[in-house]
């Protein structure tokens, strides 16, 4: 199962233990996308235990959290990352 949850950064602790009551396990993975599809963007993956420092990449901006076991092979990759996406990056 993947979950997507929006604008959600902004209280990632509370969020954080409210995954975890509903029985998410601490090493799902994770990834937190600021800005996603501008310029700005930044990526940030990790597990779902490491939220609350990932969700600081948001700095207040639009972000979206990401949850899922398909997010492994993205982690496997590139460990923990902070994807800057540049204004010629195309899709």
């Amino acid at each position: 199962d993947t979950a997507v949850l929006y604008m959600a950064a902004y209280d990632a602790p509370a969020v954080l233990e409210a995954l975890l009551a509903a029985g998410l396990p601490p090493q799902r993975p994770l990834a937190v996308v600021a800005n996603a599809s501008l310029p700005g963007q930044v990526i940030a993956v990790g597990t779902l235990s490491d939220l609350p420092r990932l969700a600081s990449v948001a700095g207040g901006q639009p972000t979206l959290i990401l949850l899922g076991e398909v997010l492994g092979a993205f982690q496997a990759l590139a460990g923990e990352v902070r994807v800057p996406r540049t204004a010629s990056h195309s899709a």
